[in-house]
């Protein structure tokens, strides 16, 4: 570790040795400090024409990712010449009537919101090919207002399908052509013979994309000069062709776990997708442990601790959380037409819920949580053992400008680009699951076939969702899942293997494979690495004396038991309970308004989320003065980890007069 940090400090100081270091004034969409974080970034124009534009050049992305980071500032209008992007051109040498910004947008123009703010500069450069112009195209971020938020959403409002483009993108992109050629033509730059930088962050990203997509198609320029990094882009297309090589001047960088960059969904029906090549940040999981944590981590959060003074919150579990996310989306939004006409009106909604969070001033005034909203906070945070705090920031650390551009100036581009495929197995059914990695450490425990946050050791990563459980697992590491279920009767269960590609794209599914565990016995199988590499599924069968200790552990006939039940019968005549035990033998007592009942039961699994118990018990009356024996049988269902349903059957000894009650076990 030591060894690569001496490496990449060695090549950055032999950059900055060639290169001539510029100090550009900091202010971002996140960065807290009131005033500019002044960075010095390595500078040299001769980077232009060193390679063509279809080559990844880093240098020229870092540059580029400084200026994304700048895009969102909002007091153009108020300071148009001491604005950070303005000293950052006038820092690199360029004259005022080359700078030119268009950030004073009317949207009740024809465009409406679907419109982006934008800065045009220019200088003549000595590039590696001498002599040439070099024209900065910086599009802004998504703003703090309504009517870009709307466009963001804007997947298709004039059809209701899917088409080629994001509707909101591409009308965007399309205006901000117009205005580029316009600026070329105006101050006669030569369109074939100049070098041109296009970037932007998140929505910005998105449009200049799209802006790189129409350059290609339209032929004017030369898209060998012509460098476009966009960070953090959301998919913009749903070509076929986006990938080919015409669109290869185009790179997009993304975190892998940056949910906005797999927007709109690329699975199944939605497929969208974006142009061009996707660089992909290092993560979890496709950095060893100690690597990341110890080593990258940490001299990264050198740098964001400047820009928003704290470290950085990885999820540390590559895409799971992005693809849950669109897993979820297309099932409620199976279509483009469904996101706008189905049962929830979902783009209705969101356009409503941008109305609210935004009001009508140029930036929204921060609100304090309600004392509800803090209070839900708490309970959130605390039934998920602290994820959903960490969760909370970490959705926005993901995709955040700041966090972008800390890395780039924390890594060599060697340490930077590291992925990895993945892969995700959805298990269906009522099952008891273990899995450890190769360390034997348990990373995941499912029982009764769902997931909780309290038995989830990232990288490895899990969520129960929609009647499925879902595993995700890195691709360069070990994994052994094993399966239990000792219900009575086999109950049915299957699972199906996804592949993900090192950016996080859902590539595919194998076929789902049907099966039902027998009784005491363990179906294990090799999963991580494996499963990223192949659909197909080898179990290994054996009895559960002979499995791991981890399999042992799980639920059995000895396996603790504490519930607390409240019920009813007939009349409305209350009852709670409380049983303490074993499955196989445990103590329970019920209270009612007159007597107490007391005993022995015991409960079995019959059949997929079904239980059997079945009890003795004495019942004191406490009016008539008298104890009598008691039967006890219900059956009950488990739809949630501490949650049953039950009806039970009560019959006096030895008459057999029965009595029903219907209720609820925690």
């Amino acid at each position: 570790m030591i060894k690569k940090t001496l490496i990449s400090l060695f090549l950055l100081q032999l950059c900055a040795l060639y290169a001539e270091t510029i100090t550009f004034p900091i202010l971002g969409f996140k960065t807290v400090p009131k005033e500019p974080i002044m960075l010095d970034v390595p500078w040299e124009e001769k980077w232009f024409g060193e390679k063509s534009a279809f080559v990844y050049h880093h240098d020229i992305a870092r540059i580029a990712c400084v200026f994304s980071e700048m895009s969102y500032i909002e007091d153009v209008e108020e300071h148009p010449t001491t604005n950070v992007i303005y000293r950052s051109y006038k820092a690199l040498g360029i004259d005022d009537e080359n700078i030119l910004f268009h950030y004073d947008i009317k949207y009740t123009d024809p465009l409406g919101d679907n419109q982006s703010g934008v800065s045009f500069a220019h200088k003549k450069i000595q590039s590696a090919l001498g002599e040439k112009v070099l024209v900065f195209c910086i599009v802004r971020g998504t703003p703090r207002n309504a009517n870009e938020w709307v466009s963001n959403v804007n997947v298709s409002d004039s059809t209701h399908t899917a088409q080629d483009f994001h509707e909101g993108f591409f009308i965007a992109a399309d205006q901000l052509y117009k205005e580029l050629i316009a600026y070329l033509e105006f101050r006669g730059i030569d369109k074939q013979d100049c070098f041109l930088l296009i970037t932007g962050h998140s929505r910005g990203a998105a449009v200049a994309n799209m802006l790189g997509a129409i350059i290609a198609n339209s032929g004017v320029l030369d898209t060998e000069k012509v460098y476009v990094y966009t960070f953090g882009t959301p998919n913009t297309t749903t070509e076929s062709d986006c990938h080919s090589d015409k669109y290869g001047f185009i790179y997009n960088i993304e975190s892998v776990e940056d949910l906005c960059a797999t927007l709109p969904s690329n699975r199944y029906n939605w497929n969208y997708k974006k142009y061009g090549k996707t660089k992909t940040l290092v993560s979890r999981w496709s950095s060893d442990e100690d690597t990341f944590e110890n080593n990258y981590v940490n001299r990264m959060n050198v740098y964001l601790n400047r820009f928003i003074l704290r470290d950085y919150k990885p999820f540390r579990i590559g895409p799971f959380f992005p693809s849950q996310i669109s897993r979820l989306f297309v099932i409620l939004n199976p279509s483009v037409r469904s996101f706008y006409e189905g049962p929830l009106e979902l783009h209705d909604k969101c356009v409503f819920t941008f109305s609210l969070v935004f009001p009508d001033t140029p930036r929204a005034k921060k609100k304090s949580p309600s004392l509800f909203g803090k209070a839900m906070f708490g309970v959130l945070n605390s039934m998920t053992n602290g994820a959903f705090g960490y969760a909370n920031v970490a959705v926005f650390d993901m995709h955040m400008c700041e966090v972008y551009l800390s890395w780039y100036m924390a890594l060599s581009e060697e340490e930077l680009f590291q992925e990895a495929p993945s892969s995700q197995i959805v298990f269906s059914g009522s099952f008891n699951a273990v899995i450890t990695d190769s360390k034997g450490r348990e990373v995941i425990t499912i029982k009764d076939g769902l997931s909780s946050f309290d038995a989830i050791t990232p990288p490895a990563a899990a969520m129960s969702l929609m009647g499925k459980t879902v595993v995700g697992l890195s691709g360069i590491e070990d994994y052994t899942v094993e399966i239990m279920h000792n219900s009575l009767l086999p109950s049915p269960m299957s699972l199906k293997v996804e592949h993900y590609a090192g950016d996080g794209t859902f590539i595919g599914s194998g076929k789902r494979i049907y099966f039902a565990p027998k009784y005491n016995k363990v179906y294990s199988f090799r999963a991580g690495r494996k499963t990223a590499e192949d659909f197909d599924i080898h179990f290994d069968i054996t009895d559960k004396s002979e499995a791991s200790k981890s399999a042992q552990k799980l639920p059995s006939a000895l396996s603790p038991l504490l519930s607390a039940s409240i019920s009813t019968d007939g009349n409305l005549q209350g009852e709670l309970g409380i049983d303490v035990g074993v499955r196989a033998a445990y103590l329970s007592a019920f209270f009612a308004r007159d007597t107490l009942s007391f005993g022995i039961a015991s409960q079995q699994n019959v059949w997929w989320r079904l239980y059997a118990d079945e009890g003795i018990y004495v019942k004191r009356d406490f009016i008539e003065d008298t104890f009598t024996p008691q039967a006890r049988f219900s059956l009950s269902y488990k739809p949630l980890h501490t949650v049953k349903f039950f009806a039970s059957s009560l019959f006096d000894l030895p008459t057999l007069s029965p009595t029903f009650r219907f209720g609820v076990k925690l």
